[in-house]
C-alpha cells in the first residue's frame, strides 16, 4: 500500500469518519509530527477515543495542561458527544471515558466520587485502571456480589447529597432500575478483570460467565485465550454475546482455535454464533480441515448460514486435492438433504482450476467474507 505523506495525514485529522481520523493520529504520532498546537485541537474532537488517545499523548509532553483539559473534557455539560460519521462497530463511550478519567489524579477520582450522583461507576473504574493491584481484590467482591454492597452505598451517599422528598422519589427510582444498573457495572468490572488481570481472577469470571443473564464479549475471549481450558470454550460458545462489540468474532474464534484445535471436529460441533463459527473454519489450516471426518465436513456444508457454508466450501476445496474435492462433491449431490447452490458452486470451481489459481481466488474469496462477518484480520486502513 502506498505510504501517506505527512500532509496527507494531518488532513486526515478532519475527516469526517472517525476510524481515519483516529489512524491518521496514530500514525501522526509515530513520525513525531504531533505538537501541542494540534493535540489541544484534537482534545476538542467530536470522538472519545481521540480525545481520550490525545489527551494520554499530551501528558507526556504536559501532565499539568493536558490533566485541565481532561477535567474540562470530562466536566463538560455536553460530554457525550457523537461522532458526525458512524461507520461499523459502534465505539465503546463508557469505556474511553473511564480511560480518560484514568489520566486524572487519583485525589480527582475519589473526591469526585463521592459527589457522584450517576450510579455509572466511572472514577471507581478508573480508579481501578490507575492502581489494578489496590483494587482487585474489590472488584472481584463486587463482581461476586452483582454490586449489590456498592449499590446501597452509592443510595446511602446519594440521599446525603439530595435531601428532601426529591432524593426519596429519586432513590426510589434508582430502586427500580437497580437490576439493570448492577448488571451494566458487572459486566464493566468483568472488564477490567480481563484486561488488567491475570490467572488468579479466573475464578471470578468464570462464575460470572456461568450465570443465565450474563453477556460475552471480546474482553472474555481474549482472557481465556491465555488462562481458559476446553471447559471455558463449552461455555463461551453456548452464550449471547455483545454484538455491538465488533472484535467479539475475532476474539472468540482466536480463543476457541488456541485452545480447541486438538479437538476440531468438537469444535466445529458446537453451538456458537454463526459469524464466530464462519472465523473459525477460517482459521482451520489445511492439516486442520483435511483431516476432519467427512460427516463433519458435509455438516458444515449443509449448515443454514450462508456465511460457513461458504467457509467451510472454501476450506474444503483448499484442503482436499482435485480427486477428493470430487468425491465430496458427488457424495453431496447424492445425499437426501437439501444441496446449496453456493456450495457447489466452490467445489466444482476446483475441478475447473489448478491448485495455484485455487489459492488465489480462496485468499479473495475469504477475504471477502470476513469484511462482511467481521472477523478480518486487517485493520480498517492503514497509512504505512
Amino acid at each position: 500500500m502506498h505510504k501517506c505523506q505527512t500532509e496527507q495525514l494531518h488532513r486526515a485529522l478532519d475527516h469526517q469518519d472517525e476510524r481515519i481520523r483516529v489512524h491518521a493520529l496514530r500514525n501522526l504520532n509515530k513520525r513525531g509530527e504531533l505538537n501541542t498546537k494540534i493535540l489541544l485541537q484534537l482534545l476538542e474532537d467530536k470522538a472519545i477515543q481521540i480525545q481520550f488517545e490525545s489527551a494520554s499523548i499530551f501528558k507526556k509532553i504536559d501532565e499539568q495542561q493536558a490533566q485541565d483539559q481532561v477535567r474540562k473534557i470530562t466536566n463538560g455539560s455536553n460530554h457525550r458527544q457523537q461522532s458526525s460519521l458512524t461507520i461499523g462497530p459502534q465505539v465503546d463511550y463508557d469505556a474511553y471515558r473511564i480511560k480518560l478519567l484514568s489520566l486524572l489524579p487519583t485525589n480527582d477520582l475519589e473526591g469526585a466520587a463521592r459527589l457522584k450522583a450517576t450510579f455509572d461507576g466511572h472514577e471507581y473504574f478508573a480508579l481501578a485502571l490507575k492502581d489494578f493491584e489496590h483494587y482487585r481484590a474489590r472488584l472481584v467482591a463486587d463482581v461476586s456480589d452483582d454490586f449489590g454492597s456498592y449499590f446501597e452505598a452509592f443510595l446511602s451517599n446519594f440521599s446525603n447529597l439530595i435531601s428532601g422528598t426529591s432524593a426519596i422519589d429519586l432513590v426510589a427510582k434508582y430502586r427500580g432500575m437497580g437490576r439493570h444498573l448492577r448488571e451494566r457495572l458487572t459486566r464493566r468490572a468483568v472488564n477490567v478483570l480481563c484486561t488488567e488481570g491475570d490467572a488468579t481472577e479466573i475464578d471470578a469470571i468464570r462464575s460470572y460467565l456461568s450465570k443465565e443473564t450474563s453477556r460475552a464479549n471480546s474482553h472474555d475471549a481474549n482472557f481465556l485465550r491465555q488462562f481458559g481450558t476446553w471447559d471455558d470454550i463449552r461455555t463461551l460458545s453456548g452464550k449471547k454475546w455483545e454484538f455491538t462489540d465488533g472484535k467479539y468474532v475475532r476474539s472468540a474464534a482466536d480463543f476457541f482455535y488456541e485452545v480447541g484445535r486438538t479437538r476440531m471436529a468438537n469444535l466445529l460441533a458446537l453451538d456458537m454464533p454463526d459469524p464466530i463459527l464462519a472465523k473459525l473454519i477460517t482459521k482451520c489450516t489445511t492439516e486442520d480441515f483435511g483431516t476432519l471426518p467427512q460427516s463433519c465436513v458435509l455438516s458444515l456444508l449443509n449448515s443454514d448460514s450462508t456465511d460457513i457454508r461458504k467457509s467451510a466450501a472454501l476450506r474444503a476445496i483448499a484442503s482436499f486435492s482435485r480427486p477428493e474435492v470430487n468425491m465430496l462433491l458427488t457424495t453431496y449431490m447424492c445425499q437426501g438433504n437439501f444441496r446449496y447452490y453456493n456450495v457447489i458452486h466452490w467445489l466444482d470451481l476446483r475441478l475447473a482450476i489448478d491448485s495455484k489459481n485455487c489459492d488465489i481466488v480462496v485468499k479473495c474469496a475469504t477475504n471477502e467474507l470476513l469484511q462482511k462477518i467481521g472477523g478480518s484480520d486487517e485493520e480498517f486502513i492503514t497509512f504505512e
